[in-house]
């Protein structure tokens, strides 16, 4: 994910909200092979859009890449990560 796909990335996270009860947003990051500050900025506003409509967003099972950049930047903590799909999705 990088300045090209970001935007898409963020509407398409905003976009799954359109339902009508949605809490919850599950964005699967396994097959994430790299992710620039741009992808990083797309989720942050991604979350903090949700969070405003009371939706939460949760990563779940974050590649290597991902866990990187979030370790660098700081980010591990800002966000809510589930190592699996199933995990993230709430009962």
């Amino acid at each position: 994910m990088d300045l090209h796909t970001a935007p898409r990335f963020q509407y398409a996270i905003e976009r799954a909200v359109e339902n009508e009860g949605v809490g919850t947003v599950v964005v699967d990051l396994g097959d994430v092979a790299f992710m620039d500050s741009t992808a990083l900025s797309a989720l942050i506003r991604s979350k903090d859009t949700l969070g405003q409509q009371k939706i939460s967003l949760r990563l779940a099972a974050p590649s290597r890449a991902v866990e990187r950049i979030f370790s660098v930047t700081g980010f591990q903590d800002y966000f809510d990560i589930f190592p699996s799909r199933e995990a993230a999705i709430p009962v």
